[in-house]
């Protein structure tokens, strides 16, 4: 299922074309005050860590910031991007490109950082990150351990986001409450792959099939959360332009038979 995954984001992952929503909401939030924020976990806490960026120009397939502290960044590490437009504000996943010199007017050039836009983005007023949709073909399932004796629950992951998940499981009156310290063993995709981490729930409701929606936070940063979470965007975007493509084509040919 990783590897499947991995070669399907290899193979569509150079001709990644820009959603015409995300240019606009990118184009908007220039025109307002170019300014974005770049969001990531701590490795250490797992809190999140909010960088304030000026937008110094975009292109075709990515845009330039420019940043007044100093981001330590790699080519390949992954963000979620805040971008306040005329829409509201709109939350996606960028990949870092890499670092460039920008002239500042003086002796001295001012460093730039490239990113590439987000495969798309939905509209994030209330919610803490960005989540990603987990498809049936993925399907990943989750234990959570809170310490009974009972043992362990089982769980369907219905979404991912680089600072928590939300799972689906048979009800269990009075098990599970918000702030509630428990541990979660998973079995994700590349780059995550099995992992047990520490988490505390955040949301608990029963749902109309008569199961429970648990929303869990990690309490700390998982490594490669990120960019499995734009990997699995990435291919979302990819299977909506394709259905959309085969929409097009489709009604051209039944156009055509009249």
């Amino acid at each position: 299922m990783a590897g499947f995954l991995g070669r399907l984001i290899e193979r569509i992952g150079a001709r990644e074309v820009v959603d015409p929503a995300v240019r606009t909401a990118f184009d908007q939030a220039m025109e307002i005050e170019g300014r974005i924020t770049l969001i990531r976990p701590d490795p250490e806490t797992g809190s999140m860590l909010f960088h304030k960026v000026g937008m110094e120009s975009l292109d075709e397939s990515s845009f330039l910031v420019l940043a007044q502290d100093e981001l330590p960044l790699q080519p390949g590490d992954v963000f979620e991007v805040a971008v306040l437009g005329r829409a509201g504000r709109q939350c996606g996943m960028v990949e870092f490109l890499g670092s460039e010199r920008v002239p500042s007017g003086g002796r001295i050039p001012m460093t730039g950082h490239r990113f590439a836009y987000p495969p798309s983005m939905d509209h994030n007023e209330r919610r803490r990150a960005h989540r990603v949709s987990v498809g049936f073909d993925l399907a990943p399932l989750a234990r959570i351990f809170d310490g009974r004796t009972s043992g362990p629950v089982e769980a369907a992951i219905m979404d991912l986001s680089i600072g928590g998940m939300q799972l689906k499981c048979d009800a269990h009156p009075d098990r599970f409450a918000s702030g509630q310290s428990i541990d979660l063993d998973v079995q994700l995709p590349d780059p995550v792959g099995r992992l047990l981490v520490p988490a505390r729930v955040a949301s608990v409701r029963h749902d109309e099939s008569g199961q429970d929606r648990i929303g869990v936070s990690f309490v700390q940063a998982v490594e490669g959360m990120a960019q499995l979470v734009r990997l699995i965007e990435v291919r979302r975007a990819s299977r909506r332009r394709g259905d959309r493509g085969e929409s097009r084509i489709g009604g051209g040919a039944t156009h055509g038979s009249g």
